[in-house]
């Protein structure tokens, strides 16, 4: 009796711990059932997607803000990039009712997006450095300024393209701060000087 209500709890808990299901995944679970008349499984079940506290993804594959803004917005073609249709090798087109089903893989996109945000990085890395090498001021709150700057933007494209919490971007700010102003603490920037 003790070891049922002992797997009843893991499996409650393993339930509770995963992420409620989003108004997208919800919006194309019931845009399915409306293309199948509502047929597809039985009347109880169609009933449960009204509880929306309830439903949980299947696959749950957190996803970065562009990631979603991707997908959600198909934002230059973007998610149709992974779609591929039936088999028909394997399957005919009497296997299937409707010609809506649409089989999508995410690893070509999401390729890309690691990619785009690998070059983003670099890019904000090496681009500071050689823009305030070649400033010429003769104040340092215009050189404060650009930095302050890139660290504004460094840390909205880190919320942006990475699932890391707040207190992680902030961390990674903190870090990228430290290689924007080792330079300026040694010396390496020319500040007061008529020559980069």
């Amino acid at each position: 009796m003790i070891e049922r209500y002992q797997r009843f709890m893991l499996d409650h808990m393993e339930l509770k711990s995963r992420p409620r299901a989003t108004p997208f995944q919800i919006g194309n679970v019931q845009q399915w059932l409306k293309n199948a008349n509502n047929n597809a499984i039985a009347a109880e079940e169609v009933a449960f997607i009204q509880q929306e506290d309830d439903l949980i993804p299947l696959v749950s594959t957190p996803k970065t803000p562009v990631r979603d803004f991707i997908n959600r917005s198909n934002f230059l073609g973007l998610a149709d990039i992974g779609n591929k249709k039936i088999n028909e090798r394997l399957y005919t087109d009497q296997d299937f009712e409707k010609t809506t089903t649409v089989y999508h893989t995410d690893g070509i996109v999401d390729q890309g997006l690691t990619y785009f945000t690998l070059a983003l990085g670099l890019a904000m890395l090496i681009g500071p450095l050689w823009l305030l090498q070649h400033l010429v001021t003769t104040q340092s709150e215009i050189l404060l300024g650009m930095i302050s700057g890139f660290l504004i933007l460094f840390t909205v494209l880190a919320a942006l393209f990475t699932l890391g919490t707040p207190s992680e971007i902030l961390a990674a700010t903190a870090a990228y701060a430290l290689i924007l102003m080792l330079p300026v603490c040694f010396g390496m920037y020319a500040i007061g000087s008529t020559s980069g």
